[in-house]
């Protein structure tokens, strides 16, 4: 079998610009002061605030598909400008015919620092609203942590990547990991941000 760790994928070259984000200067400038007045919190590490983006993807059927695989991880380096790793089956999956441990089943990579306020921006700004008849993403989507979990069931809405150049359509599976007193702040945290939420 041939070892997907070797096979190189792109050019690793990152042309992301950092030195501006408006998302990342919202919660240093508007968010921080707010938490600080609503829970009368001293302490910038205990505020809510957005610890990672995990942006993730599986290969289902495509799981020997070398052409589908090599898409996949180029697609969310080009969405991400960071590289993913692989994924193996943490138990059977008899359908694929995987053994736990063995095998290839996605490709996933977590976004933190500058590069998560640089995604969320462009989430906000740019993706979400291309969506066909977008009215929001509910708030049952959080997890009982806090966490928000979405799926974009297109890779085609960013801009990064085009139907001309790509063969199979994938989905992306974003989770945004937070640190918060609980959901309640969790969800104030991303309404200030501006994330567009409905009930």
């Amino acid at each position: 079998m041939t070892s997907f760790y070797k096979i190189k994928i792109f050019n690793t070259n990152n042309n992301i610009d950092y030195s501006y984000n408006l998302t990342a200067s919202i919660y240093s400038q508007y968010l921080i002061p707010i938490f600080k007045y609503l829970y009368n919190c001293k302490i910038i590490s205990n505020f809510t605030k957005l610890l990672k983006i995990n942006i993730s993807t599986t290969f289902k059927s495509y799981t020997q598909n070398l052409e589908y695989i090599k898409e996949a991880i180029q697609e969310i380096y080009l969405i991400t400008g960071q590289v993913p790793y692989l994924t193996k089956p943490k138990k059977n999956i008899s359908n694929f015919n995987l053994s736990k441990n063995k095998g290839i089943i996605g490709a996933t990579v977590n976004l933190n620092k500058k590069n998560k306020y640089i995604f969320l921006e462009k989430l906000i700004t740019l993706i979400l609203p291309k969506i066909k008849d977008f009215n929001g993403l509910s708030y049952t989507q959080f997890d009982k942590y806090g966490n928000f979990h979405f799926r974009l069931t297109s890779q085609y809405i960013f801009p990064e990547i085009s139907i001309l150049t790509t063969k199979y359509i994938k989905g992306f599976n974003i989770i945004f990991n937070l640190k918060n007193k609980n959901l309640a702040t969790s969800k104030i945290f991303l309404n200030l941000l501006n994330f567009p939420l409905t009930f």
